[in-house]
């Protein structure tokens, strides 16, 4: 009849310099890295909050003559753990948990905490090309980015408002299914919240991880696509 069970999306606005930015990026980067096997060698990165909290993932049913982004959450600070990862290729790298006592993540604190494990996985993999890392404003300090140019971490010119583009987001929606399909949120204890974090980060399959790094092209494509629009990844 038409409906379907689909999730809440984050509610971002993109305006006409965000969509040319994107559609920039998508024709350079298809240029540079045309195939899916190109991709292989690209270290994505995020953070995500991980809570208990009902609306930490919602599934709504629409029809579809529906816009999803009309049902689209708005953002707030839940109470869980953040926790930063990175992958490249079917390989995951090392992550981190962003301790209460950190506060919020500053340039100097992004700088100090996650820098080192991204160094340390590049130099024990010299076969990765470039790092992804988002445009939050730890990442785009110019601190950080003397930082990246003094430990010769490439990175990408990342488009603004693109999470969609990252397969690692599509990452945080499997560890998300599969922690509440093996625990009761509602009843996890903060500290049993971080172990379940952790048993999900692990239980990631491989192959899973190397066809999202193998969509890379098509993501792209579709933002053309799109003339710089949301997509659907």
């Amino acid at each position: 009849m038409g409906y379907k069970r689909a999730i809440r999306p984050r509610r971002i606005k993109l305006t006409e310099a965000n969509k040319r930015a994107r559609v920039n990026f998508a024709r350079e980067q298809l240029q540079l890295r045309p195939r899916p096997k190109d991709w292989e060698n690209v270290d994505f990165s995020d953070e995500t909050w991980a809570t208990n909290d009902p609306m930490w993932k919602k599934w709504i049913t629409i029809h579809d003559t529906e816009d999803p982004e009309t049902w689209a959450l708005l953002r707030r600070k839940p109470h869980g753990w953040m926790v930063w990862e990175q992958f490249v290729g079917r390989r995951k790298g090392p992550s981190f948990f962003w301790e209460k006592e950190y506060g919020g993540i500053t340039a100097e604190k992004y700088i100090h905490h996650i820098l080192p494990l991204v160094h340390q996985f590049l130099t024990e993999n010299p076969e990765i090309t470039v790092f992804q890392q988002d445009n939050a404003p730890s990442h785009k300090a110019k601190i950080t980015k003397e930082t990246l140019r003094r430990l010769g971490i490439q990175t990408f010119k990342w488009p603004a408002n693109s999470p969609n583009l990252n397969p690692i987001e599509n990452v945080w929606h499997w560890m998300k299914n599969w922690i509440e399909m093996r625990y009761n949120l509602q009843d996890l204890k903060l500290d049993e919240l971080r172990i379940a974090i952790r048993a999900a980060w692990e239980a990631v399959p491989e192959e899973f991880l190397l066809t999202l790094a193998h969509s890379m092209p098509e993501r792209l494509r579709k933002v053309i696509e799109n003339n710089g629009d949301r997509i659907g990844c």
